[in-house]
């Protein structure tokens, strides 16, 4: 592995927050007494949309997408912070104490995304965080946005995050090594062995 790695935070070092962001829209429908039905498939596609594109959609809000926003982030608040992968901790602290330099990214805010990663109590492993800052930005700027700030050479990073991020890694140029998979389990268990 190389010395840079940049983790994908929602559904690769954080376990699975798609039943958590489901709940928060069934909440944002409510507010707005929409009766619509959401499937977790239609939560699961928000993903790949920052939250400032998803509170502007007039197709699925209308003009009261503001409203739906509060109440989303209020159903956000008062659930638990979804934990992190199993053995997320371990290899983290594995990593960082062998020197590696440890990046995280998340379509989520900035301010959601700090809140977490010190909740979870694994700030005292990550280099920096990259959040959305609520920007429409898509997973090879974030990627850029990380090389870029971090002044890293891509040839020395690996990208360990979920599936939606091969593309854009493979795009740069960047090791990818998808975090529900196989390979993931294999780096916990090498670097932890």
């Amino acid at each position: 592995m190389k010395n840079n790695i940049i983790f994908g935070w929602d559904n690769a070092l954080q376990g699975e927050t798609y039943p958590k962001m489901h709940l928060c829209y069934q909440a944002a429908f409510a507010a707005i007494g929409c009766t619509k039905t959401w499937t977790l498939e239609d939560t699961k596609s928000m993903q790949e949309v920052s939250p400032a594109a998803i509170w502007a959609n007039k197709e699925l809000w209308g003009e009261r997408g503001e409203e739906a926003k509060q109440a989303f982030y209020a159903k956000f608040n008062e659930l638990p912070v979804v934990p992190l992968r199993e053995g997320a901790v371990a290899l983290l602290t594995v990593l960082a104490n062998s020197g590696y330099n440890i990046y995280v990214v998340s379509s989520k805010t900035q301010e959601i995304l700090d809140f977490e990663v010190a909740e979870l109590r694994v700030a005292e492993f990550v280099d920096e965080c990259f959040g959305s800052d609520g920007c429409a930005i898509s997973k090879q700027e974030q990627l850029l946005c990380v090389l870029e700030k971090a002044d890293i050479d891509g040839e020395d990073v690996t990208v360990i995050a979920n599936a939606k991020y091969r593309e854009a890694a493979e795009e740069l140029e960047l090791e990818f090594v998808e975090a529900s998979r196989e390979s993931f389990r294999k780096i916990f268990i090498s670097e932890l062995g």
